[in-house]
């Protein structure tokens, strides 16, 4: 089967709906002896031909390639590392879920069933084994038709294959993907995924799930893959993205349209202008189609960490929280009596620098010398506002989104600026 761009998008499209944002995030088709095939953070695809040649036979089978690749990073699945067994773990795991939870678009995983045989540890990683018995039995029903009160967790699967592959070698299994081989320099790799981009992954393939409610789906599995499409929004992102600020360039994307036209003899979408001339009995010789044509840019986000004595005790959940942009943000400004700007890295390592007193001035200077419109406060609430920054700030119509921790429920410093919300509420999302 010879694959391309276009092809792919169209399968994708197909299978997942016309306005797919995973198609889209598909952008070069190249063949690479990669042994399968493999998907960069960029959206570059890279496919074995030989492997194409014998296992992807129908556009379902290309669907389940594709979307195994994608499902990794959904799962974080890089957390586990890159062993033997968490490997077979993670792909039975996802490919379990493709069969279930995508029956029509991957023709009930016939994949998996190309790829892997009915007998030993394999049968974990293929439909249609219910019949087969062996030590891998039970884990296996846990997969594709668990009892109701089962409870499924990527960690609970791999210390079950600890104990069932002791004795077994597994290093000559062919996986699908990446898997840590260097066919992709370290740093493209799909674990580097921007936040963004995953949340919009996630969302879409949660989507999938919710609406398409097919029979015999396993409960468990779908309530695991809910699970963890909800833990990529770390963050409530809609929110954010309405605080994103010029004169700080970050790699914090800002999706939008930009209206275009592109000429065409047939009036797919005329402008007014050639409406016009229509009407006046004039036919045009090509016609100023419209169209929009999603864009992103590359955007800041200008944090403000109050670093004083108080936040010590909430630095693991607040570094937690923002982990997930730590592909994105690349400083942080810190303050006490006086903003410091870091990089991200090192708060992510815990390198804190004070003053150990709490002055919210500080932060209205910085925000004005370094001409944001907006930025985000993450603080107890406990410190004031002068008089004269709190009218400079609103002169300079600056937006601020106040993020509490400390059971702190309001800052009436900011109140003003824009909303408040409590650290707790932004560490889960349901879009």
């Amino acid at each position: 089967m010879q694959i391309d761009l276009r092809q792919i998008r169209n399968i994708l499209k197909d299978k997942l709906g016309f306005d797919s944002f995973i198609a889209t995030f598909i952008k070069s088709v190249t063949p690479k002896a990669v042994g399968t095939a493999c998907i960069d953070k960029n959206g570059n695809m890279y496919y074995d031909p030989k492997f194409i040649e014998k296992y992807i036979t129908t556009p379902e089978d290309l669907f389940s390639m594709i979307m195994h690749e994608l499902m990794h990073p959904l799962f974080a699945h890089y957390r586990y590392g890159v062993g033997d067994i968490a490997n077979i773990a993670c792909d039975a795991i996802i490919n379990a879920a493709i069969t279930t939870l995508f029956t029509y678009q991957s023709n009930r995983g016939e994949l998996f069933k190309k790829l892997y045989k009915s007998e030993s540890f394999e049968i974990l990683l293929r439909p249609g084994c219910d019949e087969v018995i062996n030590r891998f039995s039970r884990l296996y029903k846990n997969l594709y038709n668990p009892p109701s009160k089962a409870e499924l967790t990527t960690g609970g699967v791999i210390l079950s294959l600890k104990v069932l592959l002791d004795t077994i070698n597994v290093r000559a299994i062919l996986l699908l993907g990446n898997h840590g081989a260097s066919s992709i320099d370290r740093e493209n790799t799909l674990d580097k995924l921007p936040a963004d981009i995953l949340e919009r992954i996630a969302g879409e393939i949660g989507e999938q799930i919710s609406k398409s409610k097919q029979a015999g789906h396993s409960d468990m599995l779908t309530d695991l893959i809910m699970d963890v499409i909800k833990s990529c929004y770390t963050l409530k992102k809609e929110m954010l993205r309405n605080f994103v600020t010029r004169n700080k360039l970050d790699k914090f994307k800002e999706f939008g349209r930009k209206d275009m036209r592109r000429c065409s003899p047939i009036p797919l979408s005329p402008s007014k202008g050639d409406i016009v001339k229509l009407a006046a009995g004039l036919y045009p010789m090509y016609f100023h189609n419209r169209f929009q044509k999603e864009i992103s840019r590359d955007k800041g986000i200008a944090i403000y960490l109050d670093v004083s004595g108080s936040v010590n005790e909430y630095l693991p959940d607040i570094i937690g929280v923002l982990n997930s942009f730590r592909n994105e943000i690349t400083t942080i400004f810190q303050f006490s009596n006086k903003v410091v700007e870091t990089t991200f890295k090192s708060l992510l390592k815990g390198e804190i620098k004070t003053t150990y007193g709490t002055d919210f001035n500080c932060i209205a200077e910085s925000i004005l010398d370094r001409d944001f419109e907006k930025a985000v406060v993450i603080t107890d609430g406990y410190a004031t506002l002068s008089i004269e920054n709190e009218q400079k700030l609103k002169d300079a119509g600056i937006r601020i989104l106040t993020i509490l921790f400390d059971d702190t429920d309001s800052c009436l410093d900011f109140k003003p600026f824009g909303p408040a919300i409590k650290l707790e509420d932004m560490k889960t999302t349901n879009n």
